[in-house]
């Protein structure tokens, strides 16, 4: 029985030796603009089931920078990805069931992914959709602490779109005192770092249509 588990032990660090390899690769010939082979191997490393390979190449179909956008396929890279444990890809096929830009629109799945990169992963831009929709009572029931709870979390680790919630919480006055300075602060940092929202949110306190 010990030896059966010392070899299946074995072969698995040596599989994840290889498939580790592969990504490696890919990333070294991107890095170097071979942009071609880059995606063969990116698509190889999905294939042996590598899930940060699946990421790449389902950005690279997303993104279009250096291959035809494919919004089909990034989906369906995106999803393995997320299958296999990519709290990004998670976070990002939240976002697109949330908006329902690619797809319909569907807040049960985009919970179901944010959930996933948020709690299982502790991703900050997971955290960051999870927070809106537990503050907006969208696919769950409306939880203004739990929404707080999880912007803040985000915001801590970087995301501008966690940040903006805070904002809009300091704004409003809700867990926190009611700060409209403090409020502008915030929105103008969390626009400045790339959040969308948080820019709207700012050019509507200026006055800005």
């Amino acid at each position: 029985m010990k030896t059966s588990i010392f070899v299946i032990g074995f072969l698995f660090s040596i599989m994840s030796a290889l498939y580790g390899d592969t990504l490696t690769s890919a990333q070294a010939l991107f890095e170097k603009g071979d942009y071609k082979n880059a995606v063969k191997l990116y698509e190889k490393s999905c294939s042996e089931n590598n899930a940060d390979g699946c990421f790449e190449i389902g950005r690279i179909y997303f993104d279009g920078q250096i291959a035809k956008i494919d919004y089909k396929k990034a989906m369906k890279y995106y999803e393995k990805s997320c299958e296999g444990g990519n709290a990004e890809s998670c976070a990002r096929i939240g976002g697109i069931y949330y908006k329902g830009e690619l797809t319909n629109q569907d807040f049960s799945k985009a919970i179901a992914r944010y959930s996933k990169s948020c709690v299982q992963g502790n991703n900050a831009s997971g955290c960051a959709g999870l927070g809106l929709m537990s503050y907006k009572g969208q696919g769950t029931a409306q939880d203004i602490r739990a929404a707080f709870d999880l912007f803040k979390f985000a915001a801590k680790n970087g995301d501008p779109d966690g940040l903006n919630g805070l904002a809009m919480m300091t704004e409003n006055g809700q867990i926190v005192k009611a700060d409209p300075t403090k409020a502008m602060r915030l929105y103008e940092k969390a626009c400045k770092d790339g959040s969308d929202a948080a820019c709207q949110n700012l050019y509507r306190l200026q006055g800005v249509k």
